[in-house]
Protein backbone atom coordinates (compact mmCIF):
# COMPACT_ATOMS: atom_id res chain seq x y z
CA UNK A 1 0.00 0.00 0.00
CA UNK A 2 1.13 3.56 -0.86
CA UNK A 3 2.37 6.05 1.72
CA UNK A 4 -1.04 8.21 0.89
CA UNK A 5 -3.26 5.61 1.80
CA UNK A 6 -2.16 4.28 4.54
CA UNK A 7 -2.06 7.85 6.23
CA UNK A 8 -5.36 7.74 4.89
CA UNK A 9 -6.60 4.80 6.14
CA UNK A 10 -5.17 5.64 9.87
CA UNK A 11 -6.62 8.99 9.40
CA UNK A 12 -10.37 7.47 8.83
CA UNK A 13 -10.61 3.75 10.76
CA UNK A 14 -10.73 4.00 14.08
CA UNK A 15 -11.84 2.41 17.42
CA UNK A 16 -14.66 3.25 19.37
CA UNK A 17 -16.47 1.35 22.12
CA UNK A 18 -18.92 -0.86 21.49
CA UNK A 19 -21.76 1.55 23.24
CA UNK A 20 -20.51 4.62 20.98
CA UNK A 21 -20.65 2.49 17.96
CA UNK A 22 -24.59 2.16 18.75
CA UNK A 23 -24.35 6.15 19.67
CA UNK A 24 -22.78 6.89 16.22
CA UNK A 25 -25.08 4.18 14.14
CA UNK A 26 -28.10 5.94 15.74
CA UNK A 27 -26.39 9.52 14.92
CA UNK A 28 -25.75 8.25 11.37
CA UNK A 29 -29.26 7.23 10.68
CA UNK A 30 -31.08 10.42 12.19
CA UNK A 31 -28.96 12.74 10.05
CA UNK A 32 -29.10 11.17 6.87
CA UNK A 33 -33.53 10.92 7.65
CA UNK A 34 -33.18 14.55 8.80
CA UNK A 35 -31.14 15.44 5.58
CA UNK A 36 -33.26 13.92 3.36
CA UNK A 37 -36.39 15.24 4.98
CA UNK A 38 -34.91 19.08 4.54
CA UNK A 39 -33.35 18.14 1.18
CA UNK A 40 -36.80 16.91 -0.16
CA UNK A 41 -38.09 20.47 1.26
CA UNK A 42 -35.99 22.36 -0.55
CA UNK A 43 -36.37 20.85 -3.64
CA UNK A 44 -40.12 21.19 -3.44
CA UNK A 45 -39.84 24.56 -2.55
CA UNK A 46 -37.96 25.64 -5.36
CA UNK A 47 -39.46 22.90 -7.51
CA UNK A 48 -35.58 22.16 -9.00
CA UNK A 49 -34.27 18.44 -8.55
CA UNK A 50 -30.65 20.26 -8.85
CA UNK A 51 -31.43 22.36 -5.88
CA UNK A 52 -32.35 18.92 -3.49
CA UNK A 53 -29.19 16.99 -5.27
CA UNK A 54 -26.91 19.53 -3.49
CA UNK A 55 -28.81 20.13 0.09
CA UNK A 56 -28.93 15.95 -0.22
CA UNK A 57 -24.95 15.70 -1.17
CA UNK A 58 -24.26 18.48 1.44
CA UNK A 59 -26.19 16.49 4.08
CA UNK A 60 -24.12 13.01 3.54
CA UNK A 61 -21.01 15.14 3.61
CA UNK A 62 -22.04 16.78 7.30
CA UNK A 63 -23.14 13.22 8.32
CA UNK A 64 -19.24 11.90 7.36
CA UNK A 65 -17.95 14.72 8.98
CA UNK A 66 -19.83 13.97 12.00
CA UNK A 67 -19.94 10.71 12.60
CA UNK A 68 -16.69 9.08 10.68
CA UNK A 69 -13.34 10.72 12.28
CA UNK A 70 -12.37 8.53 16.01
CA UNK A 71 -13.47 11.30 18.03
CA UNK A 72 -12.24 10.86 21.81
CA UNK A 73 -15.80 11.07 22.84
CA UNK A 74 -16.35 7.51 21.36
CA UNK A 75 -13.66 6.45 23.65
CA UNK A 76 -14.35 6.28 26.85
CA UNK A 77 -15.03 2.85 27.79
CA UNK A 78 -12.33 0.41 28.43
CA UNK A 79 -12.59 -2.73 26.37
CA UNK A 80 -9.88 -4.71 27.78
CA UNK A 81 -11.97 -5.29 31.01
CA UNK A 82 -14.53 -7.66 29.27
CA UNK A 83 -14.22 -10.88 30.23
CA UNK A 84 -14.48 -12.61 26.28
CA UNK A 85 -11.48 -10.32 25.58
CA UNK A 86 -9.15 -12.23 27.38
CA UNK A 87 -6.43 -14.61 25.60
CA UNK A 88 -6.47 -18.14 25.60
CA UNK A 89 -3.73 -20.71 25.79
CA UNK A 90 -5.06 -23.00 22.67
CA UNK A 91 -3.25 -26.72 21.95
CA UNK A 92 -3.02 -27.11 17.81
CA UNK A 93 -2.41 -30.60 17.17
CA UNK A 94 0.13 -30.95 14.13
CA UNK A 95 -0.29 -34.03 11.95
CA UNK A 96 2.40 -36.84 13.35
CA UNK A 97 2.93 -35.06 16.35
CA UNK A 98 1.66 -36.36 19.40
CA UNK A 99 -0.32 -33.57 21.85
CA UNK A 100 0.08 -32.94 25.30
Amino acid sequence: MSDVLIAIKNFVEGPIDYKSQKKTEDLNFYLLVLGSIIASLIGFITQSIFNLSIAFCVSIAATIIIVVPPYAAYNKEDNLNLPWFQPKAVAVPIIGEEVL
